[in-house]
């Protein structure tokens, strides 16, 4: 399987509440997740965290040119936290989970590209993929669920396990 990288940016300016998705279907309810704004950002950390991004996404790499995409998709999910603003890595992460039947990955990061993706052809191929998932995951593990989040301030990014899925407000 092809992996897929164009120019990256990234994002140092909002730091959001982050939340474990639990089990599908074993809750619903209402979350708060407060948010804060940094104001500055370090060189050192920035350069820190570039060179972890393309450690993870170098290993993801060599493993997917070998064939072997469950190791790749774990090395993917290991770059999340350092490229989350990057719809690359999560476009990759959809295709290597649908390869891979993780269903649960696929739904989540899936969101994540939708939310940072342009719109195009991609984007309706992950938004099918995405559906996929969603019908794996009801009928093997019960429901996909909703939950609700009231997340102060307004126009922040909303992430659940380093994955942007929604602006506040």
């Amino acid at each position: 399987m092809n992996t897929r990288r164009q120019g990256r940016r990234w994002c140092t300016a909002a730091l959001v509440g982050l939340m474990s998705l639990p089990a599908a279907g074993t809750f619903t309810t209402s979350v708060t997740l407060v948010a804060a704004v940094a104001t500055t950002a370090h060189a050192d950390e920035d350069e820190e965290r570039e060179e972890k991004a393309e450690r993870f996404w170098n290993r993801a790499v060599r493993f997917a040119q070998r064939g072997k995409n469950k190791k790749a998709l774990e090395e993917f999910i290991k770059a999340v936290p350092y490229m989350n603003d990057d719809p690359d890595v999560f476009y990759n992460l959809v295709n290597f989970g649908h390869e891979t039947r993780s269903w649960t990955e696929v739904a989540l990061y899936g969101q994540g590209y939708m939310f940072l993706a342009e719109d195009g052809d991609e984007k309706k191929e992950v938004a099918k993929r995405i559906q996929t998932a969603q019908k794996y995951l009801r009928k093997y593990k019960g429901s996909v669920e909703a939950v609700s989040f009231r997340v102060k301030p307004k126009g922040v990014d909303v992430m659940v396990n380093h994955v942007p899925i929604a602006k506040s407000g």
